[in-house]
């Protein structure tokens, strides 16, 4: 008698496969959004400078620095690394555009005369790995901020802080100069590429921003744009949204390139990003970042440790952590987050009840860090001092610190700039107000750069006004007045700057 063959246990089999196969799929899912450590290439144990880079769809960059050596770990949107690469140089900062990824370092070469400029070294973008593509030397050039060098998609440079700073030079990817656009308004004092590929610049000498599509053939001064203007340091967080040194956000529109305000953010503009939905979210606090949508404050994220950077690409937007346990990545739809009501960033934050007379024992702000000048109600903090520095060197016994940037919303993160206002608040009323001067910083970004230079140097010549905070950032000596020494201190300072 014939058997029929037996085909449950094979049934059966299949069904355990595919329930095992959906199983894993599963895991690997939440895998894909899990908050996970980073690991650091080797010589790099306690890095400094740390940033999260976007680099194209869905992959990202952790950079940093330690000692006269720097690094880039290629991420996918998962946070699992993918490549390293690392150069034996220290670098002011580190950025992608396109296909590339850029290592932007300071040099100096030569003897007598001694001659300084900038390395740039590139790498292309290839899949899941970096591959070598040249490296730069670009004599009397300078970049300190984003602001001041830049490069387009098809690789070419621009820069505006160099020897001739009515000028804005640009060069092709080999460092040969391809054209020299000198402007009549001042000089430049900003410029930023968006990834749609249109410069615009912003002028010491005037209130408008210049705005042209790529690429440049040869143009005299960019054509001028009615518009909105952020602060001189500004970054594109995508094609239609700006964030600018004083924390606010703007819409950009794409047909016109003019920018509308959007919101006063309080936050930084160093640690931002897009969400692939279209909201933007911005760090305004050392552990917590605010959620925006048409411009009002739509959700809280808190992190659980220092905030290091924000970076959208594609599908994913993350963060870069330090936790107790270390580096971590941190996709944001797994950080835990709020939602909040008020368009108000700021809301719930007690702001100042009245003018101050002079502080009561016990309730003026008093630090051992820095010097208060009490004729003129001032603090003077050097330049890249944090806020969170600043809040652990001043002591209010019996009240708090509340910051106000210089246009009145709260200062809660990033630098402290010139005009910025530290307040005690006891028992819900201020009872001290001090104003931050820091030396050097006349356009009151936190930092100190060719611009600043620039503007003094302008208002020496008779060709620019300085009055009030930044009179007093730019009056090295203290004398009440600005001469040639305050210019030569300032330009010290700005050689002395890390």
């Amino acid at each position: 008698m014939k058997k029929t063959p037996r085909l449950v246990p094979f049934a059966a089999a299949l069904s355990t496969a595919l329930l095992l196969l959906l199983f894993t799929a599963s895991i690997f899912a939440e895998q894909s959004d899990a908050i996970v450590p980073v690991t650091l290439p080797e010589d790099f144990s306690d890095p400094e400078n740390l940033h999260l880079i976007s680099c194209g769809e869905d992959r990202l960059a952790v950079s940093g620095t330690q000692g006269q050596k720097s690094f880039a770990t290629l991420l996918d949107g998962s946070g699992a690394a993918l490549d390293t690469v690392s150069v034996d140089f220290e670098c002011t900062y580190t950025f992608s555009r396109k296909d590339r990824f850029y290592f932007v370092c300071p040099m100096k070469m030569g003897k007598n005369p001694v001659v300084s400029g900038i390395r740039i070294i590139s790498y292309f973008l290839s899949g899941d790995s970096f591959e070598y593509g040249d490296a730069v030397i670009l004599p009397n050039v300078f970049a300190t901020g984003i602001n001041e060098f830049y490069a387009d998609d098809d690789g070419n440079f621009y820069s505006t802080n160099n020897l001739s700073p009515d000028s804005l030079l640009v060069f092709d990817e080999t460092g040969e100069l391809l054209l020299q656009v000198q402007t009549k308004r001042g000089a430049f004092s900003s410029i930023c590429i968006s990834p749609g590929g249109t410069l615009y610049a912003m002028y010491t000498g005037d209130s408008r921003i210049g705005v042209l599509p790529l690429p440049m053939r040869g143009e005299g001064d960019l054509p001028l744009l009615d518009s909105s203007l952020p602060v001189p340091v500004f970054r594109f967080l995508d094609e239609t949204t700006v964030l600018d040194g004083a924390g606010t956000l703007f819409s950009v529109s794409a047909d016109t390139g003019v920018f509308s305000t959007l919101s006063e953010t309080g936050g930084q503009c160093e640690c931002a990003c897009i969400l692939p939905d279209g909201g933007a979210v911005v760090k305004t606090a050392e552990d917590a970042a605010l959620e925006f949508r048409d411009g009002n404050a739509a959700a809280q994220y808190r992190f659980g440790g220092t905030l290091l950077d924000l970076a959208g690409s594609g599908k994913t937007a993350a963060a870069l952590v330090r936790t107790e346990d270390g580096l971590t990545f941190a996709p944001l739809s797994q950080v835990p987050k709020e939602d909040i009501e008020s368009s108000d960033p700021g809301s719930g934050e007690p702001g100042p009840a009245s003018e101050p007379s002079s502080p009561e024992s016990g309730s003026g702000i008093e630090s051992e860090k820095y010097r208060i000048d009490r004729a003129f109600q001032r603090i003077y903090i050097p330049e890249k001092t944090t806020y969170a520095v600043v809040k652990d060197s001043i002591l209010i016994p019996d009240g708090v610190l509340r910051a106000e940037k210089p246009n009145g919303t709260a200062l809660t993160g990033g630098y402290v700039m010139t005009g910025a206002c530290l307040n005690a608040v006891v028992d819900g009323e201020t009872t001290d107000s001090l104003t931050v001067i820091v030396p050097g910083d006349l356009t009151g970004t936190g930092s100190i750069s060719s611009t600043d230079s620039r503007l003094l140097y302008r208002f020496l010549n008779g060709s620019a006004d300085l009055e009030g905070n930044a009179f007093a950032a730019a009056d090295f000596d203290g004398d009440d007045r600005l001469t040639t020494a305050d210019l030569l201190a300032l330009k010290k300072k700005i050689q002395e700057s890390p």
